[in-house]
């Protein structure tokens, strides 16, 4: 039996419905990612089932359930009809380092797919690997990774710099 007599303010109040919209969206958006990823990368193709429904039905709709929640806790939140605290710069500094994380990330796997590529073809040929891996769609991927990251630093860069 524990001998603890108060909470700390973390875990004093209940979850309300807000806040439990909020983080099932986030755990959405992490199945999203890693949907989109395993796409990307051609571990699946768009066309393979999943449940009986093809992946690109899958993440379309699950972009689309992400975005008519999202506007709802937004319109909540302004119709304060939930307690918030709006800030209009909170995530400018966020979505320029997450931009910044997946450039860096692109430009390193292009050039590994660049330096290594055709060592990494030749291996896969030579042992019979099956896979349908080649230096031209891993540079196209990655190049395609970098292009997110940067497009996110301008959208940050971009908004910050509007007077509001």
């Amino acid at each position: 039996m524990s001998t603890i007599t108060s909470r700390n303010s973390l875990v004093n109040e209940e979850t309300n419905r807000y806040e439990f919209a909020a983080g099932a969206t986030i755990a959405l958006s992490a199945l999203l990612f890693a949907l989109g990823m395993t796409a990307l990368f051609e571990f699946v193709t768009l066309t393979d089932p999943v449940a009986g429904v093809p992946i690109v039905s899958v993440l379309g709709g699950l972009l689309v359930l992400i975005g008519i929640v999202v506007l709802g806790l937004g319109v909540s939140s302004r119709l304060e009809l939930t307690e918030s605290t709006p800030d209009r710069s909170a995530g400018l500094v966020a979505s320029f380092v997450f931009g910044g994380l997946w450039f860096g990330l692109g430009l390193v796997g292009w050039s590994g797919s660049v330096a290594f590529g055709r060592t990494l073809e030749a291996v896969r040929e030579r042992l019979d690997a099956g896979s349908g891996w080649t230096e031209r769609k891993s540079r196209r991927a990655m190049a395609r990774v970098s292009g997110f990251g940067a497009g996110a630093m301008l959208v940050a860069v971009a908004i910050g710099s509007v007077p509001w």
